[in-house]
């Protein structure tokens, strides 16, 4: 596993794999968040075993990955803790907030928070094709025949 990441890791950044230190954290030698996300799907493939895309920033090494991809994800004391959930109960926990500004820029000429609320009142569709030129590197996905995809994935936006 370690021999595929220098592998995977040197192509992306340039270098040759021999020349790839394990303890050094990957960002160091110049892997992107948008590489690690390719990365992460890539391991899925090879090795079935699905990884988050934030893994590279959580296991910086290709040691610590490595060890991650095959021994697992250690179990820790809070497993089955939904840490998503940040609700406060009980009337000593709230607090006043205020809302100082609000501002919003969406496709379908919304401009303002009341075009937003009225177009969802309307049902109104508001997805439309990308202005040309914008997020291309997006779109430009390798075997995909050029223009075939003329929306923004949902990791573009």
């Amino acid at each position: 596993m370690r021999q595929w990441l220098r592998n995977w890791v040197g192509k992306a950044v340039g270098k040759s794999p021999d020349s790839i230190d394990e303890s050094v954290p990957m960002v160091e030698l110049g892997l992107s968040s948008r590489d690690a996300v390719a990365m992460a799907a890539d391991i899925e493939d090879l090795t079935g075993v699905t990884l988050s895309v934030a893994v590279a920033f959580q296991h910086p090494t290709i040691e610590s990955l490595a060890t991650r991809i095959i021994e697992g994800e250690p179990e820790t004391a809070d497993d089955g803790v939904d840490v998503t959930d940040w609700t406060r109960n009980g009337p000593a926990e709230r607090v006043d907030i205020a809302i100082v500004g609000l501002s919003t820029r969406l496709p379908g000429d919304m401009n303002t928070p009341d075009e937003t609320w009225q177009a969802l009142l309307e049902g109104r569709d508001a997805i439309t094709d990308l202005p040309e030129g914008r997020w291309t590197e997006f779109l430009e996905e390798p075997g995909w025949p050029s223009g075939s995809r003329r929306r923004a994935p949902a990791a573009a936006i």
